[in-house]
């Protein structure tokens, strides 16, 4: 069945082979609702002039009658550049334009079409030098336009990369507050602390980003899935469901074998510097207790009068002049 009855149709037996009845139909029916919708959104993007509204709707065989029904003449244009540049590697781009141009246009043989053709090259040579100008301005533009195209990339990978440091730091600066638990018991006894739910499930949510986007825990993507769709709404998934997850990757962790040897750092009595809501720098003296399971950059350390375990990349912190060792 067609869509439109006045498009002309060649019935030859190709056509009607493809309108006989056949045991795969079925199959075409699926596969075509697949790629169908995904030719139209390509069509909408790409066309968009030609449907309805568009600028270029409705053209006649009359206005089109100039366009390349293939593109074997640039395929040609670029055949000819590429000799060129292998024969004559130093050419630049005005004399490499003028010889194609005077090749493929048959210019010689227009040429000699006309007694004037003395007049017109004299009259050509003194157009040189304009037409070096024009050019200069073109190559100019084109290189403004490029150097534009590629600040303003450099600027939203720039924005991209700042606002995935900005998370890093967000959920680090939250597993701070909770802390890595690495156990079972440590999560029921943190969870003890928490008496609202909705805390008790941000904690594990918390838990389960900084696995995902700061250790870079690998396991099966369901894992960090922390809703669920129900009746076509999506639902938070509940307390006891997260600890399920928070437990799996507990456990996985401690299935990657450990560093042979304990790290330098762990025992350690270090000076941990951090930065207060003031600006100003404060030093807390702590102790270095073990390397996170599964995760050798990283360290479990505890401060002086505080119960709570915490978690950094000590590594780069010392790098940085943030970390001190006391002897």
């Amino acid at each position: 069945m067609m869509l439109y009855d006045d498009v002309p149709v060649k019935e030859d037996k190709i056509y009607k082979y493809l309108l006989e009845s056949s045991e795969i139909d079925k199959h075409v029916i699926v596969i075509l609702s697949v790629m169908l919708p995904a030719f139209a959104q390509l069509i909408k993007n790409h066309y968009k002039e030609h449907l309805p509204g568009g600028a270029l709707v409705n053209l006649n065989l009359i206005q089109t009658k100039s366009v390349d029904k293939h593109n074997k003449f640039p395929e040609r244009v670029f055949s000819y550049v590429d000799h060129l540049l292998s024969c004559k590697p130093n050419i630049n781009t005005i004399t490499m334009e003028s010889h194609i141009t005077f090749s493929l246009n048959k210019t010689s043989e227009w040429l000699a079409e006309h007694s004037n053709a003395h007049e017109i090259i004299t009259q050509s040579r003194k157009e040189v030098k304009n037409e070096k100008i024009k050019f200069k301005q073109r190559e100019e533009n084109i290189h403004a336009k490029r150097l534009e195209k590629q600040l303003e990339d450099f600027k939203k990978k720039e924005d991209m990369e700042r606002r995935r440091i900005a998370k890093l730091e967000k959920e680090t600066l939250d597993m701070t507050f909770y802390g890595l638990w690495q156990n079972e018991q440590q999560m029921e006894d943190a969870l003890y602390k928490i008496k609202s739910k909705t805390e008790q499930e941000k904690a594990l949510k918390v838990q389960l980003r900084f696995r995902k986007n700061v250790f870079k825990q690998q396991c099966s993507e369901d894992i960090y899935k922390m809703s669920s769709t129900i009746n076509g709404k999506r639902i938070s998934l509940s307390v006891d469901k997260l600890k399920e997850k928070v437990i799996i990757l507990m456990n996985k962790a401690k299935e990657i074998p450990a560093s042979e040897t304990l790290h330098d750092l762990v025992g350690r009595n270090i000076m941990h510097r951090f930065i207060e809501e003031n600006g100003q720098y404060k030093w807390y003296n702590g102790t270095v207790i073990s390397q996170v399971p599964g995760f050798p950059e990283w360290f479990n350390l505890k401060y002086e009068d505080d119960d709570d375990i915490y978690t950094a990349r000590l590594e780069e912190e010392f790098q940085d002049g943030d970390v001190l060792i006391r002897v």
